[in-house]
């Protein structure tokens, strides 16, 4: 994470007279030279001269670079302080003892207030040393983050300006001197410098701009402007050089010679050399290679040992026959030489020679699998024609048949054949010959005969229910339509057998026409109606 850090000095301190207010501000990046995005060592020295106004406060603050805490804990030593006094006028008693100047100084750095480091006092001069100085180790007491804490957090800290969270692009250090207890607001001389170790990460190629503004107790602040030059040094030692750090480490392009990624293999494998891709080309592949060395399974499609025959032959030409022997190729067995003449296999078929079959599976007509037998006449033959030399009456090779009735005859049936057609030819019919000789059904017997019993004659009954005419020598007695009959057999009033008849006036009376007769006494008298 990029942050802004607060570094803190106190000092208390005697003055004298005061004198114009020039402190001078120096910086070291170590090691030299000082390369792009390098770890280094962060020093500022700060130095006045005896008399002048002291400072209450400077702060420097650089463009680009930033600190990395990642991995620190507390407690650890993240860096050095001292103090050298020139004007030796520092009271080691004062310095050492309670609320003395050993006990006052303190050196305190807070990065973006969410960490505290602090000065652990290390030395000081003893009794009756003539120089007066202190140095101190800069330890990491605390982390005031809620979320992240030296030595846990991933990546360092939020980046904070104070209270104000925000992105921090460079690294800010602000140095105090106390006023607490100073008798004055002059500095007796002091050279101060503050050492921050492996911390700083330099930023790009260029000159690093170090801003310090100075804030004395007495008088207007002033700023100090200076550059830090960072150097580009490639990997392979060429300064502004073009050679970088590849996927596998190697430092390549530029002038090295090496192109970049060169020592990683197709699979993206640094040095792998391949050994990740299978023997079809697929990187983490399953492919193998089989006891025939052929590539298989995997993405290939092919199953292990494919190419082994049933004998056991790397692409050898055996194969499975039907019968389950492992044949041809270099097994010096035949195809299906196991199967017998009908195909079965260690069957005990066989074929004599002419195509003629004889065994278990083989039929009467020498067929493998065929469906003939021998029937009851002895003859081998197909369902279909089972016992076809069987006549009717179930007499082999009998000449017995069916006639047009479907009743067997002939041949030992003593039955002639179609003896049951009528005189029509009608199986089973009704049809006999009558009197006039024609073959007729029961109820057209003698159709052809008239009513005087002659066959194909012309008499017939008429309307008096008379046979008439024909050869029986009687005329017909006929109705006109309304009824009336005229004929020998019918009466003057028209009715068949009738007792009309026309009395002696001429009148048609008895019978049935319900008038009595006129009747001549036989000497001309007529009585009657009709007669006067």
């Amino acid at each position: 994470m990029f942050k802004r850090v607060f570094l803190t000095i106190s000092l208390l301190m005697a003055v004298t007279l005061a004198q114009e207010y020039t402190p001078v501000i120096s910086y070291d990046l170590n090691p030299d030279p000082n390369l792009e995005f390098a770890t280094s060592d962060m020093g500022i020295t700060v130095q006045q001269d005896f008399g002048e106004f002291d400072t209450d406060l400077f702060r420097v603050t650089t463009e680009g670079g930033y600190f990395d805490f990642t991995g620190l804990a507390v407690n650890d030593v993240v860096g050095n302080g001292s103090s050298v006094f020139t004007d030796g006028g520092c009271d080691e008693a004062y310095a050492q003892g309670p609320g003395g100047w050993g006990a006052g100084y303190t050196c305190n750095a807070t990065f973006d207030t969410e960490l505290e480091i602090v000065v652990r006092l290390s030395s000081f001069p003893p009794p009756g040393d003539p120089n007066d100085y202190i140095n101190c180790d800069i330890v990491i007491i605390k982390s005031n983050n809620p979320t992240y804490f030296i030595g846990m957090q991933p990546a360092g800290l939020v980046a904070r300006n104070r209270d104000v969270v925000r992105t921090i692009v460079g690294v800010q250090v602000d140095v105090a001197y106390a006023a607490g207890g100073d008798p004055g607001a002059t500095t007796q001389g002091y050279t101060s410098l503050v050492n921050l170790t492996s911390l700083f990460h330099n930023p790009p190629a260029g000159d690093m701009m170090v801003t310090a503004d100075f804030f004395p107790e007495v008088g207007p602040n002033i700023t100090d402007v200076q550059y830090i030059p960072i150097s580009y040094i490639d990997c392979n030692g060429v300064l502004d050089g073009l050679a970088v750090i590849d996927d596998c480490g190697e430092c390549v392009d530029g002038d090295t010679g090496l192109t970049f990624n060169y020592a990683m293999d197709d699979c993206g494998v640094c040095f792998g050399g391949n050994a990740d891709m299978d023997c079809a080309g697929v990187c983490f592949g399953t492919a193998i290679i089989d006891d025939c060395g052929s590539c298989v399974e995997g993405t290939t499609g092919l199953a292990y040992n494919y190419g082994v025959d049933c004998n056991g032959d790397c692409f050898g030409g055996a194969i499975v026959d039907d019968c389950g022997d492992c044949t041809e190729g270099s097994t010096g067995m035949t195809y299906n030489g196991a199967q017998d003449a009908c195909g079965v296999c260690y069957g005990s078929n066989t074929d004599d020679g002419s195509g003629f079959i004889t065994g278990p599976d083989a039929d009467c007509a020498g067929v493998c699998f065929g469906e003939s037998t021998i029937d009851d006449c002895g003859d081998c033959v197909l369902p279909a024609d089972f016992n076809a030399a069987m006549d009717c009456n179930g007499d082999c090779y009998g000449t017995a048949f069916l006639d047009d009735c479907e009743v067997c005859s002939e041949g030992l049936t003593g039955h002639a054949a179609n003896s049951d057609q009528d005189c029509a030819g009608v199986c089973f019919g009704e049809s006999t010959i009558d009197d006039c000789g024609d073959c007729v059904l029961p109820a057209d017997f003698n159709g052809a005969m008239d009513c005087n019993d002659e066959c194909y004659g012309t008499a017939f009954i008429d309307d008096c229910g008379i046979c008439a005419e024909g050869s029986t020598g009687l005329t017909a007695n006929v109705d006109d339509g309304t009824g009336f009959v005229t004929g020998p057999d019918a009466d003057c009033n028209g009715d068949c057998f009738g007792t009309a008849y026309v009395d002696d006036c001429g009148i048609c009376a008895e019978g049935n026409t319900g008038l009595a007769a006129n009747i001549d006494d036989g000497t001309g008298f007529v009585t009657g109606p009709d007669a006067d």
